[in-house]
């Protein structure tokens, strides 16, 4: 049978290491954005409201040992496991003074149910000094660090408040070659002003560098952001299902088939979100994509491996 796309539960069950079916408990470690606090911008991504994105944002109050003893307990029937990544998730979780990460990443490896970390983060907040920090980490505990690059196009990183670049992320990935760390690519297609060509130009842009797993999501609305505001006076429109389905088969013919798809979907909270409204039931999304793949006789990495 033709396997289509790299799925991630293969991926990880391919890897048999013991920790394989652990899941991720998310966590809000008071970290903020430097398109947040001034440094580069204010008010965030246009799309962003972290309170419709992360359940750790409510948790905010309390310390990461608070917060990993509030949810694991809830999170081990539901899943039926019994150890955890902690997974920083809220914001920006590498921008911050190294002493800082330091306390906060030990503080969730101490726990007893935790055996590694997973770190969301921007390319523009990775350095030597907090790369190495993770390195020093990954020698010892499984580390897996998100990046969300979102786009290839500066153009558009400016347009959607990110101020980041992409040679930043080259600059970045040139640091994270070879070294103990899982790398995460976190991308959005859809995004304001980008045409089907401008997803397909960010595909291709990726093809250099090796990371290990990739989440990809069409862009959606929720309230309280700026994005809300263009969508409502008709001054955005979002990427249709069809419109969606076609352009990620496109751009998954070049994300090499050893990278794991973790994720093709997003959505957001129903009190929070806003449209369009088939990402509150996208269901048979992946099998639509294979279906595409199936009729052109391609897959994913078809143009790259």
């Amino acid at each position: 049978m033709t396997r289509y796309i790299n799925d991630y539960k293969t991926y990880i069950l391919n890897k048999g290491q013991p920790w394989s079916g652990a899941r991720k408990v998310t966590l809000d470690a008071g970290f903020t954005c430097p398109n947040i606090d001034g440094t580069k911008a204010r008010g965030g991504c246009v799309y962003c409201s972290n309170a419709a994105f992360s359940p750790a944002f409510r948790f905010r109050h309390m310390s990461i040992t608070e917060q990993l003893n509030k949810n694991i307990p809830f999170l081990k029937p539901r899943y039926k496991v019994d150890k955890f990544f902690a997974y920083f998730q809220a914001f920006t979780n590498t921008y911050a003074p190294v002493a800082v990460l330091r306390e906060k990443y030990e503080e969730a490896l101490a726990h007893p149910d935790v055996i590694g970390l997973a770190i969301g983060t921007r390319p523009d907040c990775l350095n030597e000094e907090n790369i190495a920090l993770l390195v020093e980490i990954g020698r010892r505990a499984p580390v897996y660090l998100e990046i969300g690059l979102q786009s290839a196009n500066d153009e558009t990183l400016i347009r959607i408040n990110r101020h980041h670049t992409f040679q930043q992320f080259v600059d970045v990935m040139g640091l994270l070659k070879d070294q103990p760390i899982e790398v995460c690519l976190h991308m959005i297609i859809g995004l304001p002003g980008e045409t089907h060509n401008d997803f397909i130009q960010t595909a291709k842009a990726l093809r250099p560098f090796n990371y290990h797993s990739i989440k990809i999501h069409p862009i959606y609305v929720v309230t309280g952001t700026r994005l809300e505001k263009e969508f409502l006076n008709g001054n955005y429109k979002p990427l249709e299902m069809s419109e969606y389905v076609e352009a990620l088969a496109d751009y998954l013919e070049y994300i090499p088939f050893h990278v794991a798809i973790e994720r093709l979907h997003s959505s957001a909270p129903k009190q929070f979100f806003i449209g369009p409204a088939w990402c509150k039931n996208a269901q048979g999304l992946t099998e639509q994509v294979c279906e595409i793949f199936k009729k052109r006789g391609t897959k994913q990495g078809y143009h790259v491996d």
